[in-house]
């Protein structure tokens, strides 16, 4: 990873109506709350990661199934068969049944949220020998996917595992997160790459659904992905003067936390770089504080 960029920190998913989204990932999934301000709910996703659940982005197109969606949060479940029939007693709409992934390494499935966005949920053989996935089992096995002052991830869901975004230039989408962002190449394949993007979590680059619109700000577009950094505007102007394009002004925060300078990918997948403060209390800037002074996970 490009040094000064520590990992990610935030997925933003915006919806006409964030409340009722909020609590649809609230009651229904089983997401824990951290705190809400308005109509903003902020649910823990483990690691160092949280979702805001915000207002704005586009109508979303209905997803046939996950081949069609440009972003997709997937979670890893302890048991994919506990999980789904959980989630269908609840009335969630699955997109694509549970279906094995290829080489025998676990279990997917993906669902339709109320807002129109699609969400995966992820077993993994516990026999898998990917670096990632030794990591959060031992973090599992040993108690520590418990963070200090954060809800526990209580029920099916073993937190965030992977953010994927689909393309139809796959090479020029690799390049990109690998050059400008500086995420290790961990496997490429003819239709997908894994970029290791800090700590268990994984970015999967796969060929599927044409580039999204060009957004003229960022509150138009539905998910986005932040990045926490030593030095969002010296990262910013690196960005920059590699090419990538910026969105809209700088977006200022009101808590206390550094501006988010957003910039899209190739295929305008929307994307922020922040840092956050030193005296910030929130429990994911406490730990990431914490993860930073050990040092970086070796996976």
């Amino acid at each position: 990873m490009r040094a000064g960029i520590q990992g990610l920190g935030w997925l933003v998913r915006r919806t006409a109506d964030p409340a009722g989204l909020g609590a649809f990932y609230r009651d229904v999934v089983g997401l824990p709350v951290l705190r809400t301000h308005g109509a903003t709910t902020v649910f823990w996703c483990g690691e160092t990661v949280v979702l805001g659940i915000n207002e704005g982005g586009r109508p979303q197109r209905r997803y046939r199934d996950r081949s069609e969606a440009p972003f997709m949060p997937v979670f890893r479940v302890r048991s994919m068969e506990r999980a789904t029939a959980l989630l269908r007693e609840r009335g969630v709409e699955f997109v694509n049944d549970p279906f094995p992934i290829g080489g025998g390494e676990g279990i997917l499935a993906y669902f339709r949220d109320p807002g129109g966005h699609i969400t995966g949920l992820q077993e993994r053989d516990e026999a898998s020998a990917r670096p990632k996935d030794v990591e959060w089992r031992r973090r599992r096995d040993e108690g520590e996917l418990a963070v200090p002052g954060a809800p526990p991830l209580d029920g099916e869901i073993g937190g965030l595992g992977w953010i994927v975004v689909r393309c139809t230039d796959l090479d020029a989408q690799v390049a990109f997160y690998r050059d400008a962002l500086g995420f290790d190449v961990m496997m490429r394949g003819e239709r997908a790459a894994l970029l290791d993007i800090g700590g268990t979590l994984t970015l999967e680059v796969a060929l599927g659904c044409p580039p999204e619109p060009l957004p003229a700000d960022r509150g138009e577009v539905p998910d986005a992905f932040v990045l926490r950094v030593d030095d969002a505007p010296a990262t910013a102007a690196e960005l920059r003067a590699g090419g990538a394009r910026g969105v809209g002004p700088t977006h200022r925060t009101g808590d206390g936390g550094g501006a988010i300078h957003y910039f899209l990918d190739p295929e305008n997948h929307l994307f922020g770089v922040q840092t956050r403060t030193e005296q910030s209390a929130r429990v994911e800037d406490v730990e990431a504080r914490r993860r930073r002074a050990l040092g970086p996970v070796v996976t």
